[in-house]
């Protein structure tokens, strides 16, 4: 009687599988890490594009960009291009872009030729001081008008509201006056080639993850001192320049998102957090200081607009609170972050 057949049973299986007919299919090849350059390039072009379709127009984009690097796997969540309803979304959304443009490049300046960084950020900073104009009374009138019902007469309510309207038409204005000129064109040259005109360095060539995070350090290390400076003696301008170092603390973490997956996504979510938290102290602070403005230019509004301050006052009180906890949590998704790097 003759033995049965052996099986993975009775036999090892890599025995088995090498004594048969059967032939494992090859494993895949494991997808080329992305580079820096790649990553830098792609979030550059993503929010370059976002602010062509956005201060200049759907019309208008086509004929200016350049090469494309854009694409879904390296960009940042959230903030895919498009031009937006309202012209107030669309200013906010050209400073915005202005601001992760000059933002990343500032951030990742180690790894950029000195000379063109300093050619693009010294135009993006001209333009978005001009955005940030109009973008900044956009915010006010927001403030303005949720809390004008405590004004008890129509026709102040109705001069306070008028008054910032036309200030706003006098930014436009101006703003439109900037885009009419040869400084407006080329900058809208250079980001719409931002992609590919960017120049690296040598040590931009490597894998992202290996050369995008030390480049990080500095950026958490002047968010840190701006909190320390703000707990010697918290004041509102303290607090806002701590704002913008979370800012800039977000804009790099969701970058290095793109590659380092949850720690940075976590890290950049917390700064988002508390910035905009002092955001709301800020936009606050500079309600108080538009009302008062009229006061001096009119004492008799004290009274009248008397409310209307304590409001504001106390919405700057309320977004103040915790902060100091809030950074506690910022804290804690860096250490994790630099955890998460030093196991690999």
């Amino acid at each position: 009687m003759t033995d049965p057949p052996a099986t993975p049973a009775s036999k090892g299986r890599a025995q088995f599988l090498k004594e048969s007919l059967y032939t494992p299919p090859p494993r895949p090849a494991p997808e080329t890490p992305p580079t820096a350059v790649l990553v830098l390039s792609a979030v550059l072009d993503q929010f370059g594009h976002n602010f062509l379709l956005n201060d200049l127009g759907v019309d208008l984009t086509s004929g200016r960009m350049g090469e494309r690097v854009y694409s879904e796997s390296l960009s940042v969540p959230g903030h895919e291009p498009r031009r937006r309803e309202s012209p107030v979304e669309r200013v906010h959304q050209a400073r915005v872009s202005v601001r992760r443009l000059r933002s990343t490049v500032r951030t990742f300046a180690g790894l950029l030729d000195d000379e063109w960084t300093a050619s693009i950020s010294s135009a993006l900073s001209w333009y978005g001081g001009i955005l940030g104009v109009a973008r900044d009374l956009d915010v006010l009138r927001a403030a303005i008008a949720k809390s004008v019902w405590l004004v008890d007469d129509d026709a102040l309510r109705s001069l306070l509201l008028g008054f910032i309207d036309t200030t706003i038409a006098d930014a436009v204005v101006q703003g439109n006056e900037e885009r009419s000129t040869l400084r407006y064109r080329r900058l809208v040259d250079d980001i719409a080639s931002v992609a590919v005109g960017a120049r690296f360095k040598d040590g931009a060539s490597g894998g992202a993850r290996e050369v995008l995070l030390p480049e990080l350090r500095t950026t958490w290390h002047d968010a840190r001192r701006a909190y320390r400076d703000a707990l010697q003696r918290t004041t509102d301008r303290k607090l806002h320049r701590l704002r913008i170092s979370l800012k800039r603390l977000q804009y790099a973490s969701e970058t290095i998102g793109i590659v380092e997956g949850k720690p940075a996504v976590r890290l950049a979510h917390s700064a988002e957090a508390l910035q905009t938290k002092l955001g709301a102290v800020h936009d606050a602070v500079g309600a108080v200081e538009w009302l008062e403005g009229l006061i001096e230019f009119d004492a008799r509004l004290a009274k009248p607009l008397r409310d209307l301050i304590e409001y504001h006052r106390n919405a700057r009180r309320e977004a103040r609170r915790g902060w100091r906890d809030d950074f506690k949590r910022v804290e804690r998704s860096w250490a994790r972050l630099h955890d998460a790097a030093d196991d690999d």
